[in-house]
């Protein structure tokens, strides 16, 4: 194969194998780039050993090629990534943020029973905070969900109203 060629070649598919989270197949980035399979994979196997050492790497998971961060450093990277939020759990959030300081039982009825799983999950992302009240709990948002979203304090309630008047 000419060098150039290769050279490309190369490229391309780390910026594939970059871009995609869950990974890719063989067979998914030859058919990407009209290559043959055994071309990628030599490819892919020489990028593998061009990530020696280094603080990412591309492995094959199962089928899938996918960059990854080494273990030992995904401790240090971890709170500077972006936390991805299942849908489910955005809505649950939300409601919480509606009512803001927030009865975990009156969230529990408008978002199910799931709604208990939804509330540990950003407990434990200390997107909410969580105390007693009675015989349930009262939740209420934490700086990190300000942060995060990038929203002051106090303007949750306003982003409801705009959006149902924008409805």
């Amino acid at each position: 194969m000419n060098p150039l060629v290769k050279f490309m070649l190369k490229k391309q598919i780390e910026a594939m194998v970059f871009a995609v989270q869950d990974g890719l197949t063989t067979k998914e980035i030859a058919v990407k780039l009209r290559k043959p399979e055994n071309e990628v994979i030599d490819i892919l196997e020489n990028l593998t050993q061009d990530y020696e050492g280094r603080g990412f790497k591309i492995v094959a998971d199962g089928q899938r090629w996918k960059m990854i961060v080494e273990p030992e450093m995904t401790g240090l990277v971890k709170e500077l990534a972006p936390m991805e939020i299942p849908k489910s759990i955005v809505k649950t959030l939300a409601a919480i943020a509606f009512f803001n300081p927030a009865i975990q039982s009156n969230i529990i009825k408008i978002r199910g029973n799931k709604g208990y799983d939804h509330i540990k999950f950003l407990q434990e992302s200390n997107f909410i905070a969580s105390k007693p009240f009675g015989k349930t709990n009262k939740l209420k948002l934490t700086d990190k969900f300000f942060e995060y979203f990038e929203i002051k304090k106090g303007e949750e309630k306003y982003l409801f109203k705009e959006r149902k008047s924008q409805n």
